[in-house]
């Protein structure tokens, strides 16, 4: 799967401190959504993904993408009320 060329771009996983490196992030999933490349898998996180790029964000951004590809499951969660941050990462296994 690491070899997938319509998903390889999205396997580094990246750690979302700040409210910009969310922005970033959600661009990078909307992006590849709208090129067909990820999909939310069912029932697998927010009832509305992606959210807006500029928010307003729930306290919770979760969700599990996958590629329609070859499979490879992705994972989002950044708990944005305490400003915690989160991470952008392939889900293993």
């Amino acid at each position: 799967m690491d070899n997938c060329l319509r998903c390889r771009a999205l396997l580094d996983p990246i750690e979302i401190r700040t409210p910009g490196g969310l922005r970033e992030v959600l661009r990078k999933v909307r992006k590849a959504m709208d090129d067909g490349v990820l999909v939310v898998m069912p029932g697998a996180g927010d009832s509305v993904f992606p959210p807006p790029v500029e928010g307003p964000w729930g306290d919770i951004v979760h969700c599990r993408l996958c590629c329609t590809a070859c499979g490879r499951g992705y994972c989002l969660f950044v708990e944005t009320y305490h400003g915690r941050g989160g991470s952008w990462e392939p889900i293993k296994g």
